[in-house]
Protein backbone atom coordinates (compact mmCIF):
# COMPACT_ATOMS: atom_id res chain seq x y z
CA UNK A 1 0.00 0.00 0.00
CA UNK A 2 1.39 3.43 -0.81
CA UNK A 3 0.86 6.74 0.92
CA UNK A 4 -1.08 8.88 -1.53
CA UNK A 5 -0.97 12.05 0.59
CA UNK A 6 -0.11 14.95 -1.74
CA UNK A 7 3.67 15.39 -1.74
CA UNK A 8 4.33 11.98 -0.21
CA UNK A 9 3.34 9.73 -3.09
CA UNK A 10 6.80 8.20 -3.29
CA UNK A 11 6.74 6.88 0.30
CA UNK A 12 5.80 3.22 0.22
CA UNK A 13 4.34 1.54 3.25
CA UNK A 14 3.90 -2.14 2.61
CA UNK A 15 3.59 -5.31 4.62
CA UNK A 16 6.89 -6.63 3.34
CA UNK A 17 8.90 -3.68 4.70
CA UNK A 18 7.07 -3.94 8.05
CA UNK A 19 7.79 -7.68 8.12
CA UNK A 20 11.49 -7.03 7.42
CA UNK A 21 11.61 -4.34 10.13
CA UNK A 22 10.15 -6.80 12.63
CA UNK A 23 12.70 -9.44 11.64
CA UNK A 24 15.52 -6.91 12.20
CA UNK A 25 14.05 -5.87 15.57
CA UNK A 26 13.64 -9.50 16.62
CA UNK A 27 17.23 -10.29 15.66
CA UNK A 28 18.61 -7.41 17.75
CA UNK A 29 16.50 -8.46 20.72
CA UNK A 30 17.41 -12.15 20.36
CA UNK A 31 21.08 -11.18 20.10
CA UNK A 32 20.82 -9.08 23.30
CA UNK A 33 21.67 -5.86 21.49
CA UNK A 34 18.70 -3.97 22.92
CA UNK A 35 16.75 -4.02 26.18
CA UNK A 36 13.82 -6.37 26.30
CA UNK A 37 12.59 -6.44 29.91
CA UNK A 38 9.28 -5.17 31.27
CA UNK A 39 9.49 -5.53 35.07
CA UNK A 40 6.09 -5.91 36.64
CA UNK A 41 4.62 -7.95 33.77
CA UNK A 42 4.12 -11.22 35.58
CA UNK A 43 2.37 -12.89 32.66
CA UNK A 44 3.46 -15.40 30.07
CA UNK A 45 2.66 -14.56 26.46
CA UNK A 46 2.30 -16.70 23.36
CA UNK A 47 2.89 -15.10 19.99
CA UNK A 48 2.25 -16.92 16.75
CA UNK A 49 2.65 -15.90 13.14
CA UNK A 50 -0.19 -16.87 10.84
CA UNK A 51 1.22 -16.53 7.30
CA UNK A 52 -2.17 -17.00 5.63
CA UNK A 53 -3.63 -14.11 7.62
CA UNK A 54 -0.38 -12.08 7.59
CA UNK A 55 -0.83 -11.29 11.25
CA UNK A 56 0.27 -12.37 14.69
CA UNK A 57 -1.89 -14.01 17.32
CA UNK A 58 -1.37 -13.16 20.97
CA UNK A 59 -2.49 -14.72 24.23
CA UNK A 60 -1.51 -13.91 27.80
CA UNK A 61 -1.51 -16.32 30.72
CA UNK A 62 -1.02 -16.06 34.48
CA UNK A 63 1.16 -19.17 34.71
CA UNK A 64 3.86 -20.72 32.59
CA UNK A 65 1.97 -24.02 32.59
CA UNK A 66 -1.08 -22.38 30.96
CA UNK A 67 1.15 -20.61 28.43
CA UNK A 68 3.02 -23.80 27.62
CA UNK A 69 -0.25 -25.70 27.14
CA UNK A 70 -1.44 -23.08 24.62
CA UNK A 71 1.99 -23.09 22.94
CA UNK A 72 1.65 -26.86 22.42
CA UNK A 73 -1.93 -26.49 21.11
CA UNK A 74 -0.78 -24.14 18.34
CA UNK A 75 0.62 -27.10 16.41
CA UNK A 76 3.17 -26.47 13.66
CA UNK A 77 2.74 -22.73 13.15
CA UNK A 78 5.70 -20.47 14.03
CA UNK A 79 5.29 -19.47 17.66
CA UNK A 80 6.93 -18.26 20.87
CA UNK A 81 6.31 -18.46 24.60
CA UNK A 82 7.71 -15.33 26.24
CA UNK A 83 8.18 -14.38 29.89
CA UNK A 84 6.64 -10.95 30.32
CA UNK A 85 8.84 -10.11 33.31
CA UNK A 86 12.18 -10.64 31.56
CA UNK A 87 11.28 -10.75 27.87
CA UNK A 88 13.04 -14.10 27.58
CA UNK A 89 11.91 -16.55 24.92
CA UNK A 90 11.09 -19.67 26.91
CA UNK A 91 10.01 -21.84 23.97
CA UNK A 92 10.14 -21.30 20.22
CA UNK A 93 9.10 -23.15 17.10
CA UNK A 94 9.89 -22.10 13.54
CA UNK A 95 12.81 -20.85 11.51
CA UNK A 96 15.05 -18.15 12.97
CA UNK A 97 13.46 -15.66 10.57
CA UNK A 98 9.94 -16.58 11.80
CA UNK A 99 11.05 -16.47 15.43
CA UNK A 100 12.64 -13.05 14.90
CA UNK A 101 9.47 -11.78 13.23
CA UNK A 102 7.28 -12.93 16.13
CA UNK A 103 9.68 -11.47 18.69
CA UNK A 104 10.07 -8.15 16.86
CA UNK A 105 6.31 -7.84 16.44
CA UNK A 106 5.71 -8.64 20.13
CA UNK A 107 8.06 -5.93 21.39
CA UNK A 108 6.95 -3.42 18.76
CA UNK A 109 3.40 -3.79 20.04
CA UNK A 110 4.54 -3.71 23.66
CA UNK A 111 6.41 -0.44 23.22
CA UNK A 112 3.33 1.06 21.58
CA UNK A 113 1.66 0.47 24.92
CA UNK A 114 -0.41 -2.50 23.86
CA UNK A 115 -0.48 -5.17 26.51
CA UNK A 116 -2.60 -7.47 24.42
CA UNK A 117 -3.67 -10.97 24.94
CA UNK A 118 -6.80 -12.70 26.01
CA UNK A 119 -6.67 -13.92 29.57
Amino acid sequence: MSDDTPGKESIVKNTNSLYNSEISAGYTIRSNLVQKMAPGDHKFHTVNYQPNNEQNGYRSFSTREEGQKHFDELGEMPRLLISGETGDVLMAHGTLQEIDQCLGNFFTQRYKGKYYGQN
